[in-house]
């Protein structure tokens, strides 16, 4: 029966992801790049594109969306390769249902699985019901159900983070196939997918590497090695990809949009906000239930048998967060690695309060709060959700005058 109940808990995740994307299955313009791309592979191939003598190129301009529609600056298409790979068979199987959804689905259910095996970790250290709390405060939140299955650059990334994080929640040890340690595994994947991805995980690595440096999961040997292994994986893969697609060698698109963005400060034409702005504004808002950080993470905090694995899931993710602050230009997504680590801080917390409740009234108090709360937030993520699928007006119009 306990199992029963860890499985049900545990499906809310991959669930409520496809809820929210079939409640709102349109896109918008952040997320164009990479949907574009991954319609244009599924559409016309890549076999044609290999021919020698510069027809590759013809082909490329005369289907591919994206050198029409440039952008300021190249992206990468590794993530909308790997989607259209994974996705191409279920297109195929499934003739009848929109192949967006398919491919979003697709996407979603990857970031479900990599929620999952990081919720794995934390029932392998924490307990399970530690775990099974913090998959209640994950999947009652809004943020990640709805953009996990949207193709942000963010969310091509966050997966990989995801697993990384996992990595460094379990025990130590070397890993039989790779020969490598799971602090190892976890700075070498989150290079690489800096550099192919997002390059903000530069910022998140020194003070997670600082802390394996402290705690001496890591020399500096290993830090060195592995780093540089990661960023040489990220290489071989991205420079090979973006420059066929792009037809332009050797081509790197995250380092063209680190000097676009942060060299040359074009990201403030976006807009810019307070220093502030992710402490007391995005942070809130993906935690979401307010019970997570006004209790739940102070109260493990205080507590001498968690304050060790509390600070170490907590500190480094503030501090990047801090780092990050610097930046005047800031968007919410660009600190969503550090959710799964901060609700399992908040899930030590609720565990705590849970398994005392029998003890005395005050615990008996709080762990009815706590599941008033995530009542609320499951009611009000839902709120949130048929608001947010009102967002998409012109998709709506082009989808009725198509059924005409």
């Amino acid at each position: 029966m306990r199992h029963l109940v860890d499985i049900v808990i545990a499906a809310l995740i991959p669930t409520l992801i496809l809820f929210h994307l079939i409640c709102a299955p349109y896109t918008k313009v952040e997320e164009s790049f990479n949907i574009q791309a991954t319609h244009d592979i599924l559409t016309y191939g890549i076999r044609e594109l290999l021919f020698p003598d510069g027809i590759g190129e013809l082909q490329l301009k005369d289907h591919y969306d994206h050198l029409t529609f440039t952008g300021p600056v190249p992206r990468t298409f590794v993530g909308a390769l790997t989607l259209a790979t994974a996705s191409w068979p279920f297109t195929r199987l499934l003739r009848g249902l929109n192949s967006q959804i398919i491919v979003r689905a697709v996407l979603g259910l990857w970031n479900a699985f990599c929620l999952l095996y990081y919720r794995n970790g934390v029932e392998s250290v924490f307990g399970r019901t530690t775990a099974n709390w913090f998959v209640l405060f994950q999947a009652s939140g809004f943020h990640i159900m709805y953009y996990a299955s949207r193709t942000l650059p963010n969310f091509f990334a966050f997966g990989l983070v995801t697993i990384a994080l996992g990595c460094l929640l379990q025990r130590p040890r070397v890993e039989p196939y790779l020969y490598m340690s799971r602090p190892q595994i976890f700075l070498s994947l989150v290079t690489a997918t800096g550099v192919i991805f997002r390059s903000e995980l530069a910022l998140f690595l020194i003070p997670h590497t600082l802390v394996l440096l402290v705690t001496r999961r890591l020399s500096v040997a290993c830090i060195v090695k592995f780093g540089v292994l990661g960023a040489l994986i990220g290489l071989s893969i991205t420079v090979p990809i973006d420059s066929f697609f792009w037809q332009r060698f050797p081509l790197w698109p995250e380092l063209s949009a680190f000097s676009y963005n942060i060299l040359h400060s074009q990201s403030l034409n976006w807009g810019t906000s307070p220093w502030h702005f992710y402490f007391t504004s995005a942070l809130p808002r993906l935690l979401f239930n307010p019970i997570t950080y006004t209790l739940c993470i102070p109260l493990a905090a205080s507590q001498p048998a968690l304050r060790r694995p509390v600070t170490e899931l907590v500190l480094p993710n503030l501090a990047f967060v801090a780092l990050y602050s610097l930046q005047p230009h800031k968007e919410w997504r660009f600190i969503i690695y550090t959710i799964p680590p901060f609700l399992t801080a908040a899930a030590l917390g609720a565990n705590w309060i849970w398994t005392r409740r029998s003890k005395s009234p005050l615990y008996r108090l709080l762990s009815a709060a706590l599941v008033l709360s995530v009542i609320a937030s499951f009611a009000a993520s839902g709120i949130m959700l048929a608001i947010s699928r009102l967002n998409y007006p012109g998709a709506e119009a082009l989808d009725r005058l198509h059924v005409l």
